[in-house]
């Protein structure tokens, strides 16, 4: 999934036709819609934007947008401005569970699968804690196992098959399509994956002891995104992660902090 930024409050994710408003001050979905100009159009303006001149997606390459530039009818150098003095009224319009584990049921198959995992005598370090596994799957799938990303990423988790044999090497390709739309398997999943980048971090990366829960927690994003061998061949330099992974890290600090 791809961001397009609109002023400093709100951002345009796209995934093929699918498109959503978000609030980034609340992390908050506003309104979604399929990319088509006039919808658009119509759902800037419910969510209380107003467009100067002509919407601006994107002139570069946005993911799954590409090939849609011109049903889009973007245009260089228009700008949209927020309307600050007239907020909607988004109780109706709720798109994601609430951010605390109160009527959260991803938050309650994360708290089924620590206590899995504590009784397999297994221990989660501090750092993994629950707020960051559900940021994981607020981040990733934006709570939605059904679309994958442009690359192929699949399920609440947006992994692959290879990956996902990594964890659990016994499950057939029909149980890794199963899973990843499992809540409880895939929270899973992530959990034992986030031990797994620990461990080899312990082992390879220089000063990982060292470090704080948040550097930890930054590392592993960035790991989870972009992979761990491709940062150990970058000498764990974050500066020359893609900008994909440096953005995915972001988005997990803002969200982390919804959910913390």
């Amino acid at each position: 999934m791809e961001e397009i930024k609109i002023l400093d409050n709100y951002v345009v994710h796209t995934e093929g036709n699918y498109a959503k408003v978000v609030d980034t001050r609340t992390n908050k979905v506003i309104d979604e819609f399929n990319i088509k100009t006039e919808m658009f159009k119509q759902s800037l303006k419910k969510a209380g934007l107003i467009t100067l001149a002509t919407i601006i997606l994107a002139t570069s390459v946005v993911a799954g947008v590409k090939h849609k530039k011109a049903n889009l009818e973007a245009r260089t150098n228009n700008v949209i401005q927020v309307n600050e003095n007239n907020p909607r009224q988004y109780q109706n319009l709720t798109f994601y569970p609430e951010e605390k584990e109160e009527g959260d049921s991803i938050y309650s198959n994360i708290n089924k699968v620590y206590q899995n995992i504590s009784s397999m005598g297994l221990k989660v370090p501090e750092f993994i804690d629950k707020p960051y596994i559900r940021t994981t799957i607020f981040v990733e799938s934006s709570d939605n196992p059904n679309i994958p990303s442009e690359k192929g990423a699949e399920g609440y988790p947006q992994t692959y098959y290879s990956t996902w044999k990594d964890v659990f090497p016994d499950d057939s390709f029909r149980d890794f399509q199963r899973g990843i739309k499992n809540k409880e398997r895939s929270i899973e999943f992530i959990v034992k994956h986030f031990l797994y980048l620990d461990k080899f971090n312990k082992e390879k990366c220089p000063g990982y002891n060292q470090m704080n829960n948040d550097e930890k927690r930054i590392l592993l994003a960035a790991e989870y995104n972009w992979g761990q061998g491709k940062l150990q061949d970058n000498d764990w330099d974050l500066t020359k992660a893609p900008k994909e992974t440096r953005n995915h890290i972001k988005k997990m600090q803002i969200a982390y902090a919804r959910f913390s």
